[in-house]
């Protein structure tokens, strides 16, 4: 029996639909979707135990224990939001590859840096100041949207890194690249209205995409500096079309693509 993303699936549901003496051994894929859950120990069910995929959405008291996550041995792919009680035993789930996560800014995400085998982290919603709690020597995908007062990112605790993406964060106002980054391919910043300062990109030897959309970055100095010699798709965009057009038949005069295939 699967359980696919979308579905909600409960103890109740689990206990009403399943033939008297089954069990469910070859669950795979579980969504936790229904708002008015009040099962904190659900995520104990031995159901559970074989799960490649867990979605635990947000609920109204927002009690769902979090800590057996740690036990599910063949987890791949999570997503856990608005729940926070025992977040920090999911730092066990050793072969977690995918996180998608939102917490309350109180709640620590210093787990995520024991997470050795993860390879993709989107934080999406919810608050924080930043994310210095986290070092990573694998992480490849970070993915930061509409995280409330998000203002700091050192991109250098993520040496492995090779797309980054940050969307709608108003309070970020300067990135800085090292050296450590030099594995970019992928660099996408979009509506982060007072980022002004973009420093290190010509220590990108890698980076091949730049989307930079609804920013106070100063395109003419960004183009007048040097960027990277492997940088084939830009896009840059102000908002205002006359602007936008300009800027686009001059990228298109310097050899830069608009798009490619492998546009995030």
């Amino acid at each position: 029996m699967h359980a696919m993303p979308g579905r909600h699936v409960d103890r109740a549901s689990l206990r009403l639909h399943t033939p008297p003496g089954a069990r469910l051994t070859r669950l795979r894929e579980v969504a936790l979707g229904i708002f008015t859950l009040d099962a904190p120990g659900i995520l104990e069910s031995r159901a559970f135990a074989q799960l490649h995929t867990l979605n635990v959405g947000p609920t109204k008291k927002r009690n769902v224990v979090l800590s057996p996550i740690a036990a599910m041995e063949q987890l791949r792919d999570l997503a856990v939001f608005g729940q926070h009680v025992g977040a920090d035993a999911i730092g066990g789930c050793a072969g977690l590859q995918s996180l998608r996560v939102q917490m309350a800014s109180d709640v620590s995400l210093s787990f995520v840096s024991r997470l050795h085998a993860l390879r993709t982290l989107e934080l999406l919603l919810g608050g924080r100041d930043h994310i210095d709690e986290i070092e990573h020597a694998a992480l490849t995908d970070l993915k930061i949207v509409r995280v409330r007062g998000f203002a700091r990112i050192e991109p250098r605790r993520f040496p492995s890194l090779e797309r980054l993406q940050i969307e709608d964060q108003l309070r970020l106002e300067s990135l800085a690249f090292t050296g450590a980054n030099r594995r970019l391919q992928s660099v996408v910043l979009i509506n982060c209205k007072r980022l002004h300062r973009i420093e290190g990109l010509d220590r990108l030897d890698d980076l091949d995409h730049l989307r930079i959309s609804r920013t106070a970055v100063d395109f003419d100095e960004l183009l007048a500096a040097r960027l990277p010699r492997s940088l084939r798709t830009v896009g840059l965009y102000t908002g205002r079309r006359r602007a936008d057009v300009a800027l686009r038949a001059r990228l298109d005069g310097l050899g830069y693509r608009e798009f490619s295939t492998a546009t995030p």
